[in-house]
């Protein structure tokens, strides 16, 4: 048996995100109903997430809404 990878995140909800970046998921909510904000996908019409490499690479743009 070949040893398993190890589980990636890839995707973050909004309130993994609003942790990380110290800030409420108001704030978030508020960004996409802007259009700015990181890149994310919506799920079943309501669930939100972020994909972890539109989150760097938002970051590292040095955006802050």
């Amino acid at each position: 048996n070949a040893p398993q990878p190890e589980p990636t995140v890839t995707m973050v909800s909004q309130h993994q995100l609003a942790e990380w970046w110290n800030m409420s998921v108001c704030t978030l909510q508020d960004w996409r109903h802007k259009k700015t904000g990181p890149k994310y996908i919506k799920f079943k019409g309501w669930s939100v997430r972020y994909p972890l490499d539109a989150v760097v690479e938002y970051r590292e743009e040095g955006s802050e809404g």
